[in-house]
């Protein structure tokens, strides 16, 4: 049993090199985990190259959700590949995770003894999550781009110039690369807004870059990778491929409105769901 703290959601940014720098620890056996807690979540478009000793080495199992190898035999563990940045997304008050597996008959004439035999099937999972702070899960959509030159990593509230006809208003929450902000301000085309309300990643942006706002209509149909820490612990984390399988918004009366989401597991890609050690 975990007290419930209250959770946050994060997800996957930008895909970024690691190199053969990085130390590995041994977890256990001839298990060997990436020491570095922020490069643990692996993209799994690319095959890490692993190092046993100095030399290439072919592990017999990768985990690309927590970055570990196990090999064949134990040694000094690096290896080159690449590590997806996490950020939150938004804070939850409530969670559920359910893994089902299809129970198949496979009983025969010759092989039952008065019961049914049977054997599991293919796996599922689905996360259902309530409480939404911000809906972070809907789709962007194109508004135009920046005018006003570099907009540092650092500046909190950031202003910045929109091109003509952009149609931002106050309370738009937008994406410029992989940052979310929050707009306070429209003055002509002069856009203000906070960076801190999604505690995504502070990153510079060059003259031009893309801004999207969020389109409250619609969400992604493509998987995206989702993390959950249940009561807020390093332990027993949550990692997995989904795609939104639902959304919903309530509120009665003097209510507080409430967001929920429904996310189904993606089997198409490598180590689609996992929980270990984050």
């Amino acid at each position: 049993m975990k007290a419930a703290y209250a959770d946050v959601i994060k997800t996957a940014g930008i895909s970024t090199v690691f190199s053969t720098s990085e130390t590995f620890s041994n977890v256990s056996g001839s298990i060997y985990q990436i020491d570095d807690s922020d490069k643990r979540i692996w993209d799994r478009t690319v095959v890490p190259v692993v190092y046993l000793d100095g030399s290439t080495s072919t592990p017999t199992a990768i985990d690309y959700l927590f970055g570990t190898i196990t090999m064949a035999s134990t040694g000094t563990i690096t290896a080159s590949g690449n590590y997806l940045p996490m950020s939150v997304k938004s804070g939850f008050n409530s969670h559920s995770i359910s893994e089902s597996s299809d129970v198949l008959d496979i009983t025969t004439f010759d092989n039952s003894s008065g019961y049914n035999r049977r054997q599991n099937g293919i796996n599922d999972v689905t996360i259902e999550l309530s409480g939404m702070e911000i809906p972070w899960f809907n789709d962007f959509t194109d508004c135009g781009k920046n005018t006003a030159g570099t907009i540092d990593a650092i500046t909190d509230p950031v202003s910045f110039d929109m091109e003509a006809s952009h149609g931002l208003v106050v309370n738009d929450y937008i994406r410029i690369d992989n940052e979310i902000l929050l707009i306070s301000n429209v003055a002509t085309n002069t856009i203000t807004a906070s960076r801190a309300q999604l505690g995504t990643n502070k990153i510079s942006h060059l003259l031009g870059a893309d801004v999207f706002v969020m389109n409250i209509t619609h969400f992604s149909r493509e998987p995206f990778l989702v993390e959950i820490r249940p009561g807020g612990s390093s332990d027993d984390v949550v990692r997995a491929w989904c795609i939104v399988q639902t959304k919903d918004h309530s509120g009665a009366i003097r209510d507080l409105e409430q967001n929920s989401v429904s996310l189904a597991i993606d089997g198409d890609s490598k180590a689609s769901f996992g929980q270990g050690t984050a």
